[in-house]
């Protein structure tokens, strides 16, 4: 017969994932000392770690820098471009002719 665990709330198996990574104790070890399930260990483990890499990887979105230097004469008309880095060995250029450049 199966042993039934107490339902823990996320926050509880963060406390609980965080005090396992601290003791020096296995995974296993510290889930027979502290009478928790092994599956439902590894389980919340998995879920947290996805969770945290989700948030912590780069915005999908990335600042735009405009060099107003080479505008800073009086308004013209002139070709005007956009080059957008994609990533390695991808860029998308956009240019546009006959536009006022303030």
């Amino acid at each position: 017969m199966k042993t039934r665990y107490p339902r823990r709330s996320r926050s509880e198996w963060v406390k609980i994932i965080e005090q396992q990574s601290q003791s020096g104790l296995t995974i296993r070890a510290f889930c027979e000392q502290n009478d928790i399930g092994l599956a439902s260990f590894g389980k919340w483990k998995q879920q947290l770690t996805t969770q945290t890499q989700a948030n912590t990887a780069s915005p999908m979105f990335k600042p735009i820098v405009i060099d107003k230097s080479q505008n800073s004469r009086s308004p013209r008309m002139d070709t005007t471009s956009v080059t957008l880095n994609l990533g390695p060995n991808i860029t998308l250029t956009i240019q546009s002719k006959g536009l006022e450049v303030l």
